[in-house]
């Protein structure tokens, strides 16, 4: 509940939603890993808010819910595994 009640906050300082928006947007990206699918922005609650102020919402949610960065972290722990091990 506290990394919720963080994320709230969070995303209060940069937003003026209702908290139904606010609970709803932080719910659909938690299940996401901290980002709202393609297909969740185009709800009616989220269709007309710009790129630029979801990405920060979802910042705000990962910070919250200290969940990693993004692909790039990803991808870098994909290549980490799958690379083969240096001998010494």
């Amino acid at each position: 509940m506290i990394k919720f009640d963080t994320a709230v906050h969070l995303i209060d300082s940069t937003v003026n939603w209702p908290y139904p928006q606010v609970s709803l947007f932080i719910k659909l990206c938690v299940q996401n890993h901290g980002r709202l699918s393609r297909r969740k922005r185009e709800l009616a609650a989220f269709r007309d808010v710009p790129e630029d102020v979801l990405a920060q919402l979802e910042t705000c949610v990962r910070d919250a819910y200290g969940i990693g960065g993004g692909l790039e972290e990803r991808d870098e722990a994909t290549k980490a595994r799958e690379s083969p091990p240096k001998l010494l």
